[in-house]
């Protein structure tokens, strides 16, 4: 669901990605992905899995959670969900879904060539920083992956290991005394905890007015998570 986060930066990707664009009173979707660059046509219904109880407090929907994708917190938007249903349906089931490459993610939905890097390998956090920006002024879609050799729920800065993230923005912030900050705006699919625990936090005191001002997307990371 990362890629699909991240491919949500731009509405109309998202948007395409339906062929069925209206309801319909057999509940069907066309949806189009990509298999080795070709595109494929797949066909769902709306018929969703969900839990008998209640399932990470998700009390909302009246009795338990989705089994896999959430909807939005209104219940009104199903788009990730359907999505997944028929991203599932390609690959042969919903366990194909659990863990994999995000760029196979990316390629289904657009059918896009897709680079990827290890951190490891550049050796330089300068060099990655500005490799990041570049592709973010691109208008590329960008996905992390968490990753430690050791095995560890959370890595040092409180993000899940072995996860995906979206990452929504590269950016610098410059405080009063010109010291600059090379930020990444990143988001979890999971929509909850865990949150990002070390400099910057949305606990920490070093966030002042004109620093939130140049947050992208108009977010106050002091009380967005």
């Amino acid at each position: 669901m990362a890629p699909a986060a991240s491919l949500g930066e731009w509405p109309s990707l998202i948007r395409n990605t339906f062929l069925t664009q209206t309801k319909n009173n057999a509940g069907i979707t066309g949806v189009k992905l990509f298999m080795r660059g070709k595109p494929y046509v797949i066909s769902v219904d709306d018929n969703l899995a969900f839990f008998n109880t209640s399932h990470y407090n998700q009390s909302d929907y009246g009795g338990g959670g989705p089994v896999f994708a959430f909807l939005s917190k209104d219940n009104r938007t199903i788009w990730g969900a359907v999505l997944e249903k028929a991203y599932a349906k390609l690959h042969g089931n919903y366990r194909k879904l659990s863990g994999g490459f995000l760029e196979n993610g990316i390629r289904s939905l657009t059918g896009a060539p897709i680079s990827s890097y290890e951190i490891s390998e550049l050796r330089n956090e300068d060099r990655v920083f500005d490799l990041l920006k570049a592709a973010d002024s691109a208008n590329n879609i960008i996905t992390l992956n968490s990753f430690l050799k050791q095995w560890s729920w959370f890595n040092g800065c409180g993000l899940v290991n072995f996860h995906a993230y979206s990452l929504l923005s590269v950016f610098n912030m410059t405080d009063t005394n010109n010291t600059n900050f090379g930020c990444l705006l990143i988001r979890n699919p999971w929509g909850e905890e865990p949150y990002y625990n070390t400099s910057f936090n949305s606990s920490s005191s070093r966030w002042t007015d004109s620093l939130v001002a140049q947050v992208p997307f108009g977010i106050d990371p002091r009380t967005s998570q």
